[in-house]
């Protein structure tokens, strides 16, 4: 496979994206979707960043884990506590950071 192939790929990739989702934000504000679409929507975010983030967390490396030996696991239970108590995304991202980091300079995982 040569290089003006692989770029060729690469950029109209890019642009066939790019237009997939232009196409939603500037149609989002002149279509009126139906009140269930919209209240749909709503948990959009919510739902795919659980989908990203879950399996990093639970299986980390592809593989389950035991809970003594998953830091991933401790430091999103930690910080989804202080998220949930303080409604701050910079202690939340603090706190994760900070037991995962800690659990890993004591030999967890």
């Amino acid at each position: 496979m040569s290089s003006t192939y692989l770029w060729t790929i690469i950029v109209l990739a890019s642009v066939m994206n790019f237009f997939l989702r232009a196409v939603f934000v500037e149609a989002y504000g002149r279509i009126k979707f139906p009140r269930m679409v919209e209240k749909g929507l709503y948990y959009v975010p919510a739902a795919v960043l659980s989908a990203i983030i879950a399996p990093a967390v639970l299986t980390p490396g592809g593989e389950w884990l035991p809970l003594q030996q998953n830091p991933q696991l401790w430091a999103a239970l930690m910080a989804s506590l202080v998220a949930w108590y303080y409604k701050s995304i910079v202690r939340t991202m603090l706190v994760g950071l900070l037991v995962f980091w800690g659990l890993q300079w004591l030999g967890m995982g």
